[in-house]
């Protein structure tokens, strides 16, 4: 979201709709309150079926994204796609998906 809509959100301090947090990308989702834990969870769920060691230096990268140059983070994310291609769960998940199986991550 813009600097702009940011300051006058905070400087107001009005409540604001989820819908229209939504809409300026401060959130991925809205859910009713009776489902809030369950989506919680389908999402975690998803989450613990991918690679752990890709899902944190994604992570890594998005967030070193914020507070570098452009030559920088791409200079990351070569370095950390590097580091998945030798690890064991890129192995692993190349032969599962030549397998037509779901793979089985360790995070190595």
């Amino acid at each position: 979201m813009g600097t702009a809509k940011a300051l006058e959100w905070i400087w107001l301090g009005k409540m604001i709709r989820a819908q229209e947090v939504l809409d300026h990308g401060v959130i991925n989702q809205v859910v009713a309150n009776e489902i809030v834990e369950e989506e919680a969870m389908r999402l975690a769920e998803q989450l613990s079926n991918q690679a752990p060691l890709a899902i944190r230096l994604i992570k890594e990268a998005v967030y070193e994204a914020m507070d570098t140059s452009l030559m920088e983070g791409l200079k990351l994310e070569r370095k950390n796609f590097y580091l998945t291609f030798s690890s064991q769960d890129q192995t692993e998940g190349m032969k599962a998906f030549m397998e037509k199986r779901n793979p089985s991550f360790k995070g190595e």
